[in-house]
């Protein structure tokens, strides 16, 4: 707040918390994506609602792909009670209702869907949490190779949600892509491995060992800062590394990051050890002392 010359008593005016500002901040962001994404949709003169939310969807993943840094924060912080906050109550007058113009286009399609807040929530944590590591780590494959299944997967969802869907028919076209998903990973399996003695490396099993380890830390430590999260950093507080990748981690670059982890690996440390001194109890001398 220094930094930006705002008192501290101004700042609670508009934001309750760090958090707060920081789910503004995630939601103005997500917004200015599904507006670039709609004034392309209506550039391109696209209808059918199918039609239509596969090319935001494209064009939303292309943005994303060429910004890897807003990808990570997007994706890490992002949850649907952030989206329905951006949708539902815009934070600007400038932020564009993209939840609206989505119930738009509903109303607009000969297809008559239910739950149409659940519709979008189930498409957008499907491409939001499978597209994150293929842009990023190209892992399991890169997202041109994964795109085919995830818009088939979309289809599968709309399926799902129609009024008056044939189950039989939606189960079917489960089994369908599962079948084609699970030849993919046969595929996939192989992937690393074929990568590793391409590379020409002195030895393919330690080319594998260093790019997991690459991918590890950047996981940890990268533009996604998974480190910030609960559920990782309770892990790490626990765990802790060795000697060896705390030095990595130290040479990565986010000194920050090595440094919070650290810190509050070494509080959980204390905190374990001064329970365990007070539950203590010495136990009484043994035989060897008495005379």
């Amino acid at each position: 707040m220094e930094n930006a010359g705002v008192a501290k008593g101004t700042f609670y005016l508009y934001f309750k918390d760090k958090y707060d500002i920081r789910n503004k901040l995630i939601s103005h962001k997500a917004g200015e994506l599904f507006s670039e994404a709609h004034d392309a949709l209506e550039a391109s003169h696209i209808t059918g609602f199918t039609a239509q939310l596969h090319f935001i969807v494209d064009n939303i993943l292309d943005r994303l792909e060429t910004e890897s840094s807003l990808l990570g924060f997007i994706s890490k912080n992002l949850s649907w009670g952030v989206f329905k906050d951006a949708f539902q109550e815009q934070a600007d007058d400038d932020d564009f209702p993209f939840f609206q113009e989505y119930l738009n286009l509903l109303d607009q399609s000969d297809v008559q869907y239910d739950s149409p807040e659940l519709l979008l929530f189930t498409i957008i944590e499907l491409v939001s949490s499978t597209s994150y590591s293929c842009i990023l780590h190209s892992q399991p494959v890169c997202l041109a190779e994964y795109r085919p299944y995830l818009h088939r997967t979309i289809d599968c969802i709309l399926q799902a949600f129609i009024h008056g869907a044939d189950v039989e028919k939606i189960i079917d076209l489960y089994i369908k892509i599962l079948k084609e998903t699970l030849q993919m990973k046969e595929k996939l399996y192989t992937i690393p491995l074929m990568d590793a003695f391409k590379a020409e490396d002195e030895c393919p099993f330690c080319f594998v060992e260093r790019q997991l380890e690459q991918h590890a830390m950047d996981f940890v430590l990268g533009a996604g800062a998974s480190y910030m999260e609960d559920d990782v950093r309770a892990e790490t507080d626990k765990m802790g590394f060795c000697r060896t990748h705390y030095k990595k981690m130290y040479d990565y670059g986010n000194r920050l990051g090595a440094g919070l982890i650290l810190k509050t690996h070494f509080q959980y440390k204390t905190k374990e050890l001064h329970e365990q001194i007070r539950i203590f109890a010495p136990s009484r001398a043994s035989d060897f002392f008495q005379i």
